[in-house]
């Protein structure tokens, strides 16, 4: 699995597990819907400061987003 792989899946569960969808989470995140699901759908890259935005609506810091098995 790449890295790219990962982060989806990362983000995908963060989802799960704080029990909001992708739409709520790029809205608490401040991005556009059609930049998360580009990301996570249609293999567009992401950049760390859309990730960085992420974790803000995620309200986790980015060491905490990378702190997972899966990496």
């Amino acid at each position: 699995m790449d890295l790219s792989e990962a982060i989806k899946i990362r983000i995908i569960n963060l989802c799960n597990e704080q029990n909001i969808t992708l739409h709520q989470l790029s809205l608490q995140a401040g991005l556009t819907y059609s930049t998360l699901s580009s990301f996570i759908n249609k293999n567009k890259s992401i950049t760390i400061s859309t990730l960085l935005h992420i974790c803000e609506g995620l309200d986790i810091e980015l060491r905490d987003f990378f702190d997972d098995e899966i990496f």
